[in-house]
C-alpha cells in the first residue's frame, strides 16, 4: 500500500521528463542536421524563440518567484518537528533550481532578434570569404554572388528546409502556423542560428555551418550570377570602368510617363552624364528602370547583353 503514493509522486515527474525530452530529441535533430553540437543548448533555444513567444511569457505573472522567498524563509525560521525538517529539506532543490532559472531568466525569456542581427553580420562574412576564396571575380560579381545566397527569400528556403518554422517557441494563438510558415520567421531563425553557433564556437564554426548549408551556392559560376545580376548594376559597373574619369559622372532615372489606365504601365528614360541613353517601359518604375537600364547598355556598349 505504500506503493502508491510513491507511483503517484512518481509517475508525473515522468510525464514531465517524457515531455521534456521529445523537444531535446528534436533539437538533438537539428543539431545533427546542421553538424554541430552546442556547447550551452540555451543559444540554441533562444535562436528558436519567436517575438512572439517572449511578449506571452513577460505578460504572465511568473510564480516560480515565491519558491526562492519560501525557501530562505524556512532556512532563517525552522519550524519545530521532524516533518517541517522534512519540508524544509525538500524545498532546497526547488530553491536550486528556482536559482538557475532565475539566473537565466532574462537570456531565456529573449526572443531572436539579437541572435539575428548578430547572425546576419556573421553569415555576411562567412560568405563573403568563403566565395573570394573560391574565384579571383572582380569586386561586383562577388557582391551580386553574396546577394543571390543571403536574400531573405532563399535564406526562409533553407531555413524550412532545416525545419525551423516547426521548432520555433511561437505565442500560442491563432497566428500559430501563419507565422511557423513566414518568409520573415525562418529567415530570422536561420540567421540567429548563425550567432548562435558563433556564441557558442566561434568563427570556425559558422565557417563551417556555412560551407555546409550553401555547399552548391558557394560553386562559383560567373556565367550564373552575370546572367542574374540586374542591368542597372551592369550599367554602373561599366560607366566607372569604361576608361573616363569618374569624378562628376552620374546616372539618372526620370519617370518620363505613367498612365492612368489599369494596370499601370511606366516610361523611364537613363540619362549618363546629362544625356539620354536609353529608355524603358514596365508595370512598375523598377521593372521600367531595370529595361531602360538594358537598352542603355546595348547603345553604349553593343556586346553587353541586353536581357533582364
Amino acid at each position: 500500500m505504500k506503493l502508491i503514493p510513491r507511483l503517484g509522486k512518481i509517475l508525473p515527474f515522468l510525464f514531465r521528463r517524457r515531455a521534456k525530452t521529445v523537444g531535446a530529441v528534436d533539437l538533438a535533430s537539428l543539431e545533427k542536421l546542421i553538424g554541430h553540437r552546442f556547447k550551452d543548448p540555451l543559444l540554441l533555444q533562444v535562436a528558436l524563440t519567436h517575438p512572439s513567444y517572449s511578449s506571452s511569457q513577460n505578460a504572465k505573472p511568473s510564480a516560480s518567484t515565491s519558491q526562492p522567498a519560501r525557501a530562505g524563509r524556512l532556512a532563517r525560521n525552522p519550524a519545530p518537528g521532524a516533518a517541517a525538517r522534512a519540508e524544509a529539506k525538500a524545498e532546497v532543490p526547488v530553491a536550486k533550481a528556482a536559482a538557475r532559472v532565475k539566473k537565466h531568466a532574462k537570456t531565456a525569456a529573449k526572443d531572436n532578434q539579437r541572435l539575428e542581427f548578430l547572425g546576419d553580420a556573421v553569415l555576411s562574412l562567412v560568405l563573403a570569404e568563403a566565395l573570394y576564396q573560391a574565384t579571383d571575380a572582380d569586386e561586383g560579381l562577388l557582391t551580386d554572388a553574396r546577394t543571390r545566397v543571403s536574400c531573405g527569400k532563399h535564406l526562409a528556403r533553407v531555413g524550412r528546409e532545416l525545419g525551423l518554422g516547426a521548432l520555433l517557441r511561437v505565442a500560442r494563438n491563432g497566428d500559430t502556423a501563419r507565422i511557423r510558415e513566414s518568409d520573415t520567421a525562418n529567415e530570422d531563425a536561420l540567421e540567429a542560428l548563425f550567432g548562435a553557433v558563433f556564441l557558442d564556437r566561434g568563427l570556425n564554426a559558422a565557417r563551417k555551418l556555412a560551407r555546409r548549408l550553401f555547399a552548391e551556392e558557394l560553386q562559383f559560376d560567373a556565367a550564373r550570377v552575370e546572367q542574374g545580376r540586374s542591368a542597372k548594376n551592369r550599367l554602373q559597373e561599366w560607366v566607372q570602368s569604361d576608361g573616363r574619369p569618374n569624378d562628376g559622372r552620374r546616372i539618372e532615372y526620370r519617370c518620363a510617363e505613367r498612365s492612368l489606365d489599369y494596370p499601370q504601365r511606366f516610361t523611364v528614360e537613363v540619362l549618363v552624364d546629362g544625356v539620354q541613353r536609353g529608355s524603358g517601359e514596365g508595370p512598375t518604375k523598377r521593372a521600367a528602370s531595370e529595361f531602360a537600364a538594358a537598352a542603355a547598355l546595348a547603345v553604349m556598349r553593343p556586346k553587353a547583353p541586353s536581357s533582364v
